[in-house]
């Protein structure tokens, strides 16, 4: 097939699953898939939607922390006397007062696995040494300020560069082997063509707009905790530990969430200050994070340097891969950011190895930030692929079409659904590929340089365990409820668009509960696997509560239906009747609940993890995608922007191509920081990140987001389940940085190899002027 027919092919077929895919899964109705609003949105649009510090409890009061000015040493005494007399002040609570507060051994994941106040120990600037309790914020935060507090300092290391002498490969402290197959040292010791480059991608603060807070209630005998979390149920694990209480006395409640990025998937320890203020008081104690704190006391992206090694025939054959990084961890945890996650699978390689170090700095323990792993790693294996195809004077686009493969070669086991070529060639039409001149500088328009730039993108796809119960109810609505939580990204309203296609019921009477631990244990979100872990519950619920209403309609007396075998009958646009003839033919349904005076059917769905299932088990399960970007390059006045980007998405079946498109853009613009403006900076004089703020913490503004045109393949994942949908939240991110720089260099002639892109390393004689 030629490319146009190809591109044609695609264009005919947007939406159509394969007919593997058709045979398993059946045909959704229009509301599958469809760009309907979000169910919240009227409630967050019209300021009725509580987040965490929106809560407040009668007889509340408010704790602020107080913050380590040392980056290392340890606390010779805390003065609080001042504090403690100033107008307001209930509490200062620190490491010689505070309740029992425990390590997490099992039953969740926490972020930092010291508890708040353990000891003396100072570890990274801004960890919190003492908290105070006041009646008024206002109070809390005044008498946080005369907290006084003298330390031992001891030196501290919060260097950018990663070169620090560690022990030899395979010993405790150096580097781990990830992946090795074939003979990548020797291979690529004879190979014609090689790149050997070392890539660096900074720290950045995930700062979502809601800052973290906590609002904690304890009532005697059980903690309520507010909170802006990603996971009510991991909270609740994790918290129940910390606090040393059975996990039905703590109640974790999480309705909405301005977002988090990833930084608020696991507990941090101003909750359980908040929980232990509140208990020693005996009254609703609220926290509420500064920006400031975010950036040293929530996580981070942690910096990474990696090396890049590939050796290649003239011809373009990739014959060694070899990747070898590192990472920056506190000296609390040791958190590995996996860069090598889609190095094994993406391209063909007979022979390939990737190792992973870790080296610690006096930082703030690391943490998952949207496209953990991968989005740093893709940054240098596309990077490296860009400069191989300008070394082999290939089309970047055809050197990776050249290299794709069905088969995850690092597993031996073919994908589930990999559609990257698809990616890649509709891609390349969609953003006019076929225009692009190799030279550097050689596209114009006006005074203005064009750049362009392609990468590719992947993330990986998986489904964890999950329970939702769902209530069809005598008034003719629904209800669906499970302990997972919308962070924005629109779970209420595919839940509610899954319950619709299955019942036929109108997604205006369909009621979705969430953001509770006290509900049927639900998946966090993050690792874009929310949607694919949930629905497959949702779908087990509605279906065990559909059978309840045909029980019911062939039993009940006055049922038109009773005696009727129930396999005979079915359930579509609200309605009961009989298989192979129209729904207007049958009863709706609050009708037969009716009959045998019933308030409502109900269903308790559950669904196993993806580990479980022995068919996918046989499978590699990625999503793919490919981006596409165009720079402007004004030399005149030393200007950059992104000024256009074309993304295609190979992501399973989409749910809601209106939330979808939203996550895509989203996350675009998130690439677009991570490529040209975000880097939280230490002073190597004290520890202290010293642009905590939206000042000097430079993220992208709606004047540097480009033209965004999003397109999904749309083929459902047969392994994923009934709907074939994968998760999106992380692979929009993935591959914008590297197609950014791709394009700085087709544009200025300049190869960035360290993020983010500056206006300084363009202003060079190699630049185009």
């Amino acid at each position: 097939m030629m490319f146009s027919e190809f591109v044609e092919f695609i264009k005919s077929n947007e939406g159509a699953p394969p007919p593997e895919a058709e045979m398993n899964q059946g045909s959704p109705s229009a509301i599958i898939g469809a760009a309907v609003p979000r169910i919240d949105g009227p409630v967050k649009t019209t300021g009725k939607a509580l987040y965490a510090s929106d809560y407040n409890p009668p007889n509340m009061v408010y704790a602020v922390p107080v913050c380590a000015t040392i980056a290392s040493g340890k606390i010779r005494r805390i003065n609080s006397s001042a504090a403690e007399k100033m107008p307001g002040v209930l509490l200062v609570i620190h490491h010689g007062n505070i309740m029992p507060l425990y390590r997490n051994a099992s039953g969740g994941r926490n972020s930092e696995s010291r508890p708040a106040f353990e000891d003396e120990t100072v570890y990274y600037w801004g960890q919190y040494v003492a908290a105070v309790i006041a009646e008024t914020f206002e109070q809390a935060q005044a008498a946080a300020a005369a907290v006084h507090v003298d330390y031992d300092a001891d030196k501290f290391n919060v260097a950018t560069s990663l070169d620090d002498t560690l022990p030899p490969e395979g010993q405790p402290g150096g580097p781990r082997v990830l992946s090795n197959r074939g003979d990548s040292e020797g291979v690529f010791a004879t190979a014609t063509v090689k790149i050997d480059e070392v890539y660096v991608t900074p720290v950045e603060t995930h700062n979502p707009m809601e800052m973290h807070a906590t609002v904690a209630v304890w009532d005697g005998k059980k903690y309520t905790l507010y909170e802006s979390s990603q996971g009510v149920m991991n909270h609740q694990n994790v918290l129940s530990q910390v606090l040393g209480e059975p996990k039905e006395n703590v109640e974790v409640v999480s309705r909405f969430i301005g977002s988090g990025f990833g930084g608020k998937l696991f507990p941090w320890p101003h909750s359980a200050i908040a929980a232990a203020a509140s208990r020693k008081l005996n009254r609703p104690v609220k926290i509420t994070l500064s920006r400031k704190m975010m950036f040293s006391n929530v996580g981070h992206r942690p910096i990474t340097q990696q090396r890049m090694r590939l050796g290649a025939t003239p011809e373009g054959k990739l014959v060694s891969l070899q990747q070898d990084y590192r990472n920056h961890t506190s000296f609390g945890d040791d958190i590995r950011e996996n860069c090598g996650e889609a190095t094994p699978f993406l391209y063909s390689t007979p022979n390939l190895k990737v190792t992973s170090a870790l080296v610690r700095r006096n930082v703030g323990t690391p943490t998952p930030m949207r496209g953990p792993g991968a989005v740093p790693g893709l940054f240098a294996l596309e990077s490296a692929m860009d400069e191989l195809a300008i070394k082999l004077k290939k089309d970047p686009v055809e050197l990776r079409l050249s290299l794709d493969t069905l088969t995850d070669e690092e597993k031996n086991k073919p994908f589930s659904s990999r559609h990257l070529k698809e990616c890649l060639q509709l891609g390349a039409d969609k953003f006019g590929w076929s225009r692009r001149t190799p030279g550097i500088g050689s596209m114009r328009k006006g005074d203005l340089v064009l750049g362009w730039g392609v990468a590719c993108a992947s993330w990986g796809a998986n489904r964890g365990v999950s329970e939702t119960a769902v209530s069809l109810l005598s008034d003719g609505s629904a209800r669906a409820s499970s302990g997972t939580q919308d962070i924005g990204t629109g779970t209420y309203t595919v839940i509610a668009q899954v319950v619709s296609d299955k019942t036929g019921i109108p997604v205006e009477k369909i009621k979705v509960v969430l953001g509770d631990s006290s509900l049927p244990p639900g998946p966090t979100s993050g690792g874009s696997t929310a949607t694919a872990t949930i629905l497959p519950s949702v779908v087990d619920g509605v279906n065990a509560a559909i059978k309840v209403v045909l029980t019911v309609a062939t039993t009940a007396k006055k049922s038109p239906f009773s005696g009727k075998d129930i396999d005979s009958l079915t359930m579509s646009a609200g309605c009961v009747h009989a298989k192979g003839q129209p729904a207007s033919s049958g009863v709706p349904f609050q009708e037969i609940l009716s009959m045998a005076n019933l308030a409502s059917a109900n269903g308790d769905g559950k669904s196993g993890g993806l580990g479980a299932d022995p068919k996918a088990r046989n499978y590699s399960t990625h999503s793919f995608g490919a981006q596409f970007v165009e720079i402007e390059w004004d030399p005149g006045i030393a200007k950059l922007r992104v000024s256009r980007v074309v993304s295609v998405v190979d992501g399973g079946r989409i749910i809601n191509k209106r939330t979808a498109t939203n996550q895509m853009a989203g996350a675009i613009v998130m690439g677009v920081g991570m490529g040209l403006f975000e880097q939280t900076t230490y002073d190597a004089r004290s520890g202290h990140p010293i642009n905590d703020n939206f000042a000097d913490y430079i993220v992208p503004t709606i004047a540097d987001s480009p033209e965004i045109d999003v397109h999904f393949l749309d083929i459902p994942d047969p392994v994923l389940g009934e709907y074939g949908a994968r998760g999106i939240g992380e692979i929009g991110l993935a591959g914008i940085a590297p197609a950014i720089t791709a394009a700085v260099y087709h544009a200025t002639g300049v190869r960035v190899r360290s993020l983010p892109v500056r206006i300084e390393d363009l202003l060079t004689t190699h630049s185009i002027a």
